[in-house]
This record gives structure tokens, sequence and C-alpha cells, in this order.
């Protein structure tokens, strides 16, 4: 299946990022470009996206929020949301650790606000309490549909490589 493709260093690139106004860094595609504020969305702490030579758009973009209820809770609104409200059939559907944080992950296909089917990615992580005062980091990321062999992969490994606060390697 094409999700199970794996990324190489050379790839994904040495080049790691740090958020502006908190403790995550993440190593990203080469040629790719960084924003780490937004004023309109002050939960945003990075956006990268796509070069405009890239060979297809894309965008990646970490946020973190406060949580409120428990995680079960969190995880069902979301899945619920996609499914139900959103009406979009998921392709990956899964409970994850990642680097001692525990979390889920969706990736769906929907039509974008152009009308250009694309694949989304989103991931949620419970951080550790003392990360900043905030605990649910969500990173998700979209391109157009058919990338997504070589996308996903790319996200994932991106996902592999974010370090934060008390946790760093």
């Amino acid at each position: 299946m094409a999700m199970c493709l794996s990324v190489s260093s050379q790839e994904l690139g040495d080049k790691r990022v740090r958020a502006q106004d908190f403790p995550l860094t993440v190593s990203i595609p080469v040629e790719w470009e960084v924003f780490t504020s937004n004023p309109d969305d002050p939960n945003e702490v990075l956006f990268l996206q796509t070069a405009d030579d890239a060979r297809y758009p894309a965008t990646v973009s970490f946020s973190a929020h406060p949580v409120g209820g428990s995680w079960e809770n969190v995880v069902g609104r979301q899945t619920y949301h996609l499914l139900v409200f959103e009406g979009v059939p998921l392709m990956v559907d899964e409970a994850l650790q990642l680097r001692g944080a525990r979390g889920h992950k969706w990736v769906f296909k929907d039509r974008g606000p152009d009308g250009e089917e694309k694949v989304y990615y989103r991931l949620y992580l419970l951080l550790p309490a003392g990360v900043d005062g905030r605990r649910l980091l969500l990173m998700q990321g979209s391109a157009p549909s058919e990338v997504s062999p070589e996308f996903i992969p790319f996200l994932n490994e991106m996902a592999r490589s974010m370090a934060w606060g008390l946790s760093v390697e």
C-alpha cells in the first residue's frame, strides 16, 4: 500500500526549524518555506509550504491548543466530525505513540476550496503537561490527491522528527 513508503533523510533534509513561541522543533523537506507566526491564528506555531517552483503545492501547519475533556472525547469528537459532519471516508484512523506522547492520526481525501481533490493529514498529540502550559499539538497538511504516495511519507517522517520542551530526542 502506498501509505507504507519511506522517506530518505536526503529527501527530508537536515534542516530543522524551531517554532518562535512554542518549544517545538521539526525537520522539514528540502526547499520548503517556513513561517513561524500568524497574527490571524495565535494557536499556530509553525506553517510550512512548498516553494513556488516545487513539483506540487502543499502545506503543513503545527498549532498548539489547550485540552478540554478527556483524550478519548477529543479523539471521538474529531472522528465524528470527519465521518459524519464532513462525510469523508478515512484512509487512516489510528491511535499511536510518538516520542512518549499519546496521539491519533487521520488521513482522508476531500475537495479543497478550489474544488480540487486533496489528501489531508491530521495528527493530534497529547503533549506532556509541562510543555508551555499547552497540551494538544495539532499537525495538519494537505496536497493534491494524486501525490499522496509521496506526500504522506514526508508527513510521517516530519512527525517522527518532532521534538518538544522536556522530551527532546
